[in-house]
């Protein structure tokens, strides 16, 4: 008899209060193998304890189970023993900490003689013990049983700790088993399918597959012959590919619906039933069967279907021992399986259908695009190349009239010529942006790129737009040193004079144009600031495409053709750079223009 000492609760649910049990937890629950998160669970309770033993107990359907056990130096022999929980009447500490769902501690285990020889060499020698409940739902589904030969009291911070991390366990744990028992179910049915249809993932073709499947079916239910059955409009037939007939009497394996609804098939191919035939007998089956043979003895059919409908039925001829009711178990999976790959290739079979008709129709759709892609560069390299010289006549007049070669003019014409002088140059730019998109967009744009002086390029645009602009608008340069960019000079130009233009004009308000030119580790960024009108969310997606403006009344009203910034960008990307945006509504956008400074 071991002598017991007085056991002590620990009050209230111990609450971790370090990092460790968090740690050791995610561990844990990183573990899917339940025999592995047991093994560790019990060790962790020695490292978390210092104790000498760490047992693990389930507590399931009124037995106390010993999952797992261990200790320093050896492997207990009572892992795996199953106690009745009347036992718990012999153990005080197992019957309170169960009865309280708290941990206790106390001396002596209990009396050794009540659980049986395997504990009878080690109990004498326990003089601490410790019990943490651990609690699966509402309930106490497991006791971790710790033990110390030496009279030293367990620290209920480590008692703590292991309260914390064994919760959260023995949830692990449950749901390992859960998926353990669903995986084992899973295996049992993939296993009666594998001896059906092993052969299945082999074939390519559908008629191989029924030839093979009926081969099998012949073979697990004891018969002569088997077929598929199918149904085709107004008769139900034999798939030719059928085990255990011969060619001539496959052809005349076939009947009329009207006949087969009318012999009792009815209940077989839309209420599920078997059927069952036997020459000279009556019974429940009829005595003449369409789908029976003259020479057949016994037949059994079950039905073929998905859950689209009927597809026929699959049909075992001639058991030699009679057809069994595992016959039409194995035979009612045998066309269950068979459905599910005839159903998936129907299934394959429509999909290939659509894929077909849908890449047909993308086909010409993009042929058609193509095509008004074609005829819209057409037009305006066509349309660029008419106007330009009806526009470089109209300019050539209208600057004699203006430096006298053809006269004198009266003021009030100098004025309107002056005029339509600038008018003429707007033109002659939108058609400058069209004849540019074109040769974009047929990739004709030459690029010649260069060590360029950026900041150099920057200030003659500027000067050049700055002669054209009221004395009001300021255009403001900040460039403190060279920078210097591997760049298209011309394209430059060209970027930075659409980027001030468009800057310009949407800032009808007025205020100050400032242009800013950097360099930065690997690119030269050039920003364009305005303080206008703002470029709303909803307009930025879609900023940069050919012939895009935006839809507001305020931006609808200003000149352009919405080619300015769709060049800008391609342009930028043609020299290994690009073109991006920032813009607040009502407070003005900042377009920065990136260059590279070295070569890729």
């Amino acid at each position: 008899m071991c002598a017991l000492r007085v056991a002590t609760e620990v009050p209230g649910p111990p609450r971790p209060d370090d990092e460790s049990l968090m740690a050791a937890a995610m561990s844990l629950l990183a573990i899917t193998d339940p025999r592995e998160l047991r093994s560790r669970l019990v060790r962790l309770g020695l490292e978390q304890t210092g104790a000498d033993r760490c047992t693990l107990t389930s507590i399931d359907q009124g037995v106390l189970r010993v999952e797992d056990s261990f200790e320093w130096g050896r492997r207990p022999r009572f892992i795996g023993k199953e106690y009745s929980l009347s036992h718990l009447q012999t153990q005080p500490l197992l019957q309170q900490a169960i009865s309280t769902a708290r941990v206790v501690t106390g001396g002596g285990f209990g009396r050794q003689g009540e659980l049986g020889p395997e504990l009878a060499d080690s109990l004498p020698l326990i003089k601490r013990t410790a019990v943490v409940p651990l609690k699966l739902g509402a309930d106490i589904g497991a006791l971790l049983i710790l033990s110390r030969k030496k009279d030293q009291p367990f620290r209920p911070s480590d008692l703590a700790r292991l309260y914390g991390i064994g919760n959260l366990a023995v949830l692990a744990l449950h749901n390992a088993r859960l998926r353990e028992g669903v995986n084992a179910a899973q295996r049992r049915g993939l296993d009666a399918l594998t001896l059906i249809s092993e052969h299945v993932a082999a074939i390519d073709r559908l008629p191989d597959f029924f030839g093979r499947m009926t081969a099998t079916v012949a073979g697990l239910a004891g018969a002569g012959a088997a077929a598929y059955w199918v149904v085709h409009g107004d008769r139900i037939s034999a798939q030719q590919d059928a085990y255990g007939f011969t060619p001539l009497q496959l052809a005349g394996m076939s009947v009329s619906m009207a006949t087969a609804m009318g012999s009792g098939l009815r209940s077989l191919l839309y209420g599920g039933e078997a059927l069952r035939y036997q020459r000279g007998k009556g019974g429940d089956s009829p005595p003449w069967c369409p789908i029976a043979l003259p020479e057949t003895q016994n037949l059994l059919a079950v039905p073929w279907r998905t859950s689209e409908g009927p597809l026929g039925m699959l049909v075992a001829y001639d058991s030699t021992s009679g057809f069994a009711e595992q016959d039409e178990w194995i035979m009612r999976l045998s066309a269950r399986s068979s459905a599910l790959v005839w159903q998936s290739h129907v299934a394959q079979r429509r999909v290939s259908e659509l894929q077909a008709t849908e890449l047909d129709r993308l086909q010409r759709h993009s042929e058609r695009m193509a095509a008004l892609e074609r005829q819209k560069s057409d037009f305006l390299k066509l349309a660029s190349h008419e106007l330009r010289g009806p526009i470089a006549i109209v300019r050539g007049y209208l600057s004699m009239m203006l430096d006298g070669s053809l006269g004198d003019l009266r003021p009030t014409v100098g004025e309107t010529a002056a005029k339509m002088e600038s008018q003429m140059l707007r033109i002659k730019q939108l058609v400058d942006q069209m004849l540019a998109a074109a040769r974009l967009q047929e990739s004709e744009m030459p690029t010649n790129v260069a060590e360029t002086r950026i900041d150099e390029v920057v200030r003659d645009v500027v000067a050049s737009v700055a002669a054209t602009v009221p004395e009001s608008r300021r255009l403001i340069v900040e460039a403190d040193r060279p920078v210097t960019a591997l760049a298209d000079r011309g394209h430059v130009e060209t970027i930075v004079g659409n980027l001030l233009s468009n800057a310009l004009k949407y800032s009808p308000g007025g205020g100050d144009i400032v242009v800013t030119v950097r360099e930065c580790p690997t690119d030269v960024e050039l920003d364009v600031r305005d303080h206008g009108i703002g470029i709303p969310a909803t307009n930025r997606a879609h900023l940069f495409e050919p012939f895009t403006r935006g839809e507001e009344a305020e931006m609808r009203a200003i000149d352009g053709a919405g080619l300015g910034l769709y060049l800008s960008r391609q342009l930028a990307r043609a020299q290994g750079g690009d073109v991006t945006v920032r813009s607040e509504l009502g407070k003005g956008s900042v377009f920065t223009l990136r260059l590279p400074r070295r070569r890729a």
